[in-house]
């Protein structure tokens, strides 16, 4: 096996998080001459950086071809996985012993994504941190396609769904009957879903998609030192990480002063020096936002 490229005290990891304008060739393009790919990972953990991507799953399609091509792969880590994770996709140890390892995997993939098609990820900045994380550990560039996250593409095309984890659409829709949590289906039940979606809506021409649901590109924007004990969980902490893996959300009191509530979809969580830091996309504003988790006064889960 390949060693790990960590090292045993503290290792770097990176923040990927920024609007990238779609290039201006593109804007007149009509959806149905675009090709997508619907991507997911099942990880050790929540925490890019400290966590490792255990399966890759994704498909590339069209709306007039909806399956172009596919890819699926385990991969091998000797990183422990949370009860937690272990609990949403069933993986263990057993399923990875004999996989390839990220480095094997990883030139494999981003061959299978190229440069010409839309990403599609559900909670995108959690596959795409992880992404550009191993990227990072493998010494490989990150792709330069941009990333579309279609939870409040959901939201804008669902509004009454009772909540918008990628299962409860599917479900609402008549997709699904079961929840796998697996790379590749988790891939193909997004594709089905955002056919749907783009069908429903109405939406024909990229530019309308692209300024409704601003895409991101996966770019360095600041080197992080994740210390090997950072994923050690406070309170909020293991809360948060309930609510990313069971596809949750939760209700925070945030900051000294504040008095109410805010419902918020956390998507992932990173470290910054001594400080913990939770992604979520903020119902109040209908934006993503970054919250100090130390300044999360209460918190829980919100009733399905």
């Amino acid at each position: 096996m390949a060693p790990d490229n960590r090292g045993t005290d503290q290792y770097k990891g990176i923040l990927y998080d920024i609007d990238i304008p779609w290039p201006n060739g593109n804007l007149m393009k009509l959806i149905k001459d675009c090709q997508f790919i619907a991507f997911d990972f099942e990880t050790t953990g929540i925490t890019s950086g400290v966590d490792r991507v255990i399966e890759i799953g994704a498909v590339r399609f069209s709306l007039a071809e909806p399956t172009i091509d596919t890819f699926e792969s385990l991969v091998y880590t000797d990183k422990p996985i949370s009860s937690s994770a272990s609990a949403v996709h069933g993986l263990s140890f057993d399923d990875l012993e004999d996989a390839p390892t990220m480095q094997e995997v990883l030139p494999a993939f981003l061959r299978f994504l190229g440069d010409d098609a839309i990403l599609l990820a559900h909670n995108a900045s959690f596959d795409r941190s992880f992404l550009a994380a191993e990227c990072d550990l493998c010494r490989l560039p990150s792709p330069g396609n941009q990333v579309l996250c279609t939870l409040p593409f959901c939201k804008a095309v669902w509004p009454e769904s009772d909540n918008y984890r990628l299962e409860t659409i599917g479900r609402m829709l008549g997709l699904i009957a079961n929840e796998e949590h697996r790379g590749l289906a988790d891939s193909l039940l997004l594709r089905d879903v955002f056919l749907r979606g783009i069908t429903e809506s109405g939406i024909s021409e990229l530019n309308d998609l692209l300024s409704q649901y601003k895409p991101h590109q996966m770019k360095t924007v600041a080197e992080v030192s994740f210390s090997a004990t950072s994923h050690v969980a406070s309170e909020e902490v293991r809360l948060i990480e309930k609510a990313i893996s069971s596809n949750r959300d939760i209700a925070i009191q945030y900051g000294e002063h504040s008095r109410s509530f805010r419902t918020v979809t956390p998507e992932s969580c990173f470290s910054r020096g001594p400080k913990q830091y939770m992604v979520a996309i903020c119902h109040r504003e209908g934006i993503s936002k970054t919250f100090r988790i130390d300044r999360i006064q209460e918190c829980y889960l919100v009733m399905e």
